[in-house]
């Protein structure tokens, strides 16, 4: 059998070869090239995390005039990948104001429903809290609500205290004499974190007031006139 011989190239065909060669080379690196760009440069950004707030992030970007689909196409990336790295310090920086707003609002003790009746119409005995607790006498002119904070020394005598009392009477004149009204009688539930904080709001009128706060213990419920353990302030609103 005889041998096929190939047949030889002139130079014109090796010169259409090689043309061939380097356009097919071309085209391989062109889709290269345009692979790692769209990798590098992502056509969406990837959102981590997700909070139920808005976060709105602007960005400015000056790019040299280029062709104008070029321009628009690089500025869209740009913008992806900006994002895309901000993200993560954006929700972070808004969580962190979220917890750090939770944590400054102080929940104002409850209202305890079990003795706001049973011992509405009862007397009592008074007792001084100067040994269990401290608290400052608030400011009732110009206020929205009325804050009073107890900080108790030994937060474990909170386990045996039945409730907080709060009493406010408003001094009024009659002739020669001073008497004392009835403003407010409230009864509410101990935080044993010692974290007590009550609140009313302020709608007294103006004139002179005595305030009386404080507990009674659990042990002494069933007294006649339980001690009430109470620090006293007298204000005026004006």
């Amino acid at each position: 059998m005889k041998k096929l011989k190939m047949p030889k190239l002139n130079d014109s065909h090796k010169k259409n070869l090689r043309t061939a060669i380097f356009f097919v080379l071309g085209v391989i690196c062109t889709l290269a090239i345009t692979s790692l760009w769209n990798k590098a440069l992502p056509e969406e950004p990837i959102i981590v995390k997700e909070v139920s707030d808005s976060i709105k992030v602007v960005h400015e970007y000056k790019i040299p005039k280029i062709d104008d689909s070029l321009e628009i196409t690089l500025k869209k990336k740009l913008q992806n990948l900006e994002l895309l790295n901000n993200y993560e310090n954006e929700i972070d920086n808004r969580i962190k104001r979220i917890e750090n707003k939770s944590n400054n609002s102080t929940i104002p003790n409850l209202i305890s429903l079990k003795f706001s009746e049973s011992y509405e119409s009862k007397g009592y005995t008074q007792g001084n809290a100067n040994s269990f607790f401290k608290m400052e006498c608030p400011n009732i002119n110009s206020t929205e609500f009325i804050d009073f904070r107890l900080d108790f020394f030994n937060p474990k005598i909170l386990n045996e205290i039945a409730f907080l009392r709060l009493n406010i009477y408003k001094f009024e004149k009659t002739s020669d004499k001073e008497s004392r009204n009835y403003i407010l009688n409230q009864f509410y539930e101990p935080y044993e974190n010692n974290d007590n904080f009550i609140r009313i709001e302020n709608n007294l009128k103006s004139g002179k007031y005595e305030i009386m706060i404080g507990f009674t213990l659990k042990k002494d419920l069933n007294k006649k006139y339980p001690d009430f353990y109470m620090k006293k302030c007298i204000l005026t609103k004006k």
